[in-house]
Order: C-alpha cells, then sequence, then structure tokens
C-alpha cells in the first residue's frame, strides 16, 4: 500500500501534525489532485481550539480547504480532464445532482450546510494528494495554483458576501467592512470594482487596517467602543447601507446593528460566536439580517475570471509543506498581511 503525508488533526485538544495515509484512488467522477498549494484560513484556527462536541464532525482528518493541485488520475465517467491540468477545487462540499445544485445555488447543497467539507471535517489538500468530485473543479489558465488558492474559499466566501450587498448598494451608498483580514480585503476589492459605494474598514490590527487603504478603502478605523459614534459623524448621521461582518463577535455584531440604517442590509460572515439581538429599538427599520455562507460555483468561476485577467490583488507568503505549522502560527498571532499559502511538493 502506497502512502503519503498529510498534515491531520487527530485529536480535539491536541496540535495537529504530519502522518502517513493510503494514498486514496478516485471513484467513479472523481479526480485525484496531485496537491501543489494549500490556503490556510483562520477557520482552521477555530477548528484548532474547539472542545469536544463544539462542531457536527470528529477528528481524525487532513486540514486544508483552499485547494489547488494538477491533474494526476481520473475516476471512470470523468471526461474532459487531461492530465498535468492546473486547477482549483471548491471549498464548497456539493453533490452536483440536488434541487439546489441543479438551481446553482450549491452552497445550500445539504452538504454544503452541514459545514464539512474537504479540510473541515473530511480529508483536505495538506497532503501530497487529495480526491475532487470533477464538477467541483475549475480549470486554471494563467494563474498558478499558489496564487488561485486563496480564491478557493476566502475569495469565493467574501464576492458571494458582496453578492447579497449589492442590493442596497447604489452609487453614493455606504458600505462597512468588519474586519479587513483575508476575506475582507477581497471583499474590499469587490465592492471597489462592482458598486460605486463608499467603503468604511474597520480592523483590530493596525496592519491590516493600513492594508485596507491599499486594497481600495475610502476611509478605515481601527476597531474601538467608540466607532459606532464615529461612523454616524462620517455618514452625516445617517449611518451605513451595508455591513458585511466578516468578524461576527458579540462586539462587531453590536456595531453592525448601532450603524445600519433603515431599509440597510446586515451580511454576516465571520464566525465569532456571536449574536445579533432583534427587536423595536434594535435595530432600524426595514433592515435585513444575513447569514452567507460559501458560494455557487458559477460565483467562483467568476472570481477566478477577475484573478485571471489580473482585476485581483492577491498577496500571499508561502511557506513549504514541512513550515505548515510556522504558517499557522503566524497567520493566529495576526503577523500576515495577506494569506498564507503552502506549497505541496515542487508544482
Amino acid at each position: 500500500m502506497q502512502t503519503m503525508k498529510a498534515y491531520r488533526l487527530l485529536a480535539w485538544g491536541q496540535p495537529a501534525a504530519f502522518s502517513e495515509i493510503p494514498i486514496p484512488r478516485p471513484g467513479p467522477g472523481e479526480v485525484l489532485l496531485k496537491m501543489a498549494a494549500v490556503g490556510l484560513c483562520g477557520s482552521d484556527i477555530h477548528i484548532f481550539h474547539a472542545p469536544a462536541g463544539a462542531l457536527p464532525f470528529e477528528p481524525p482528518f487532513t486540514l486544508g480547504h483552499e485547494n489547488a493541485g494538477r491533474i494526476a488520475a481520473c475516476g471512470a465517467g470523468v471526461t474532459g480532464l487531461e492530465e498535468g491540468t492546473a486547477v482549483l477545487a471548491s471549498s464548497v462540499n456539493s453533490c452536483g445532482r440536488c434541487q439546489m445544485c441543479l438551481q446553482g445555488r450549491d452552497e445550500y447543497c445539504s452538504r454544503s450546510v452541514s459545514m464539512s467539507t474537504r479540510g473541515i471535517g473530511l480529508d483536505g489538500g495538506l497532503a501530497d494528494y487529495l480526491i475532487v468530485p470533477q464538477h467541483s473543479l475549475i480549470p486554471l489558465e494563467k494563474l498558478t495554483p499558489a496564487e488561485a488558492a486563496p480564491l478557493a474559499d476566502a475569495g469565493g466566501t467574501s464576492y458571494h458576501a458582496v453578492s447579497i450587498a449589492r442590493e442596497v448598494l447604489a452609487p453614493g451608498s455606504v458600505a462597512l467592512v468588519i474586519g479587513a483580514g483575508g476575506l475582507g480585503s477581497f471583499a474590499i476589492q469587490y465592492l471597489r470594482q462592482l458598486c460605486g459605494a463608499r467603503i468604511i474598514a474597520i480592523d483590530k490590527n493596525p496592519l491590516r487596517v493600513s492594508y485596507s487603504q491599499r486594497m481600495g478603502a475610502h476611509d478605515t478605523l481601527e476597531a474601538d467602543t467608540g466607532n459606532s459614534e464615529t461612523i454616524k459623524k462620517m455618514t452625516g448621521g445617517r449611518g451605513v447601507d451595508a455591513v458585511l461582518d466578516f468578524v461576527g463577535s458579540e462586539d462587531s455584531l453590536r456595531l453592525a446593528s448601532a450603524v445600519a440604517r433603515p431599509l440597510g442590509r446586515i451580511v454576516i460572515c465571520g464566525m465569532g460566536a456571536g449574536s445579533l439581538s432583534v427587536s423595536w429599538g434594535k435595530l432600524a427599520p426595514g433592515c435585513q439580517v444575513m447569514l452567507s455562507i460559501g458560494f455557487s460555483l458559477k460565483e467562483l468561476r467568476e472570481v477566478v475570471a477577475l484573478a485571471e485577467q489580473q482585476r485581483l490583488v492577491i498577496d500571499t507568503e508561502t511557506f513549504a509543506f514541512n513550515r505548515t505549522a510556522e504558517a499557522y502560527g503566524r497567520l493566529e498571532r495576526g503577523e500576515l498581511q495577506g494569506r498564507a499559502v503552502v506549497t505541496v511538493g515542487d508544482r
């Protein structure tokens, strides 16, 4: 039996570690990828610190849900893919056959909403090889796997959140981005290109505040208790049309509800374990609150197209496979300006 190296979470409360596991074989409709690059994500940090029973899946599993690689082998029924082709693997775990998938709403497939996907509950890409259904793959043309990998989750998830908010973002409107990290920095770029809204970005990390300016935010703030009053003054007392919350904590949701204007929209994307109180006097009349999960394959193709056209800044810091633990450590400490990408093998 041939084995491969994989970076796995073996048990709750224990550090992830390398181990040897069997090389998988693709089944019908599946493709075996020789992994090339894996983007690391803040949601992995939440998983590392989760107590037993907090999440709807159990270890052991291989980490890595922002995956790009090259076709190594195809299972029965797979057509149109050649060995060696560079591809991006969507982080959304969809079946491709149910009513939601056939309607192009892959993010609402029962598999997707279960919160389990490759690298989260199921074996992911921090390994030499990965199995992915053919329908979840997007061929790459100009982008390298290392450039494309962060699009598989951060790029697509933030694009979907912006798509939800765009209905209330006419030219002259105001959008607030809470959390200018990996997802928020992509959202700022989409807002700048796809609508005429004024963009206010907030983050507690000064490095990310500065970075959000380079990504196109018109105004930036460091997170503090006076942000709601400051934003009201900045908007002439009117508040903002849309809030995109990529943090999801008690503080960020409290700020969102305080500054959203009537008929505005709060899009919650961050999983910071906060809750939002909705009742008279606590939320502006007509304001909608929406939970944003994942993205459709159509949206991910649009994101890849933007990147292929060089319309997206994808700042990455790459780490060799054997430095995966170091990369996660720097991500958790907030020392990275762009996305951490682990390169696997020599691809």
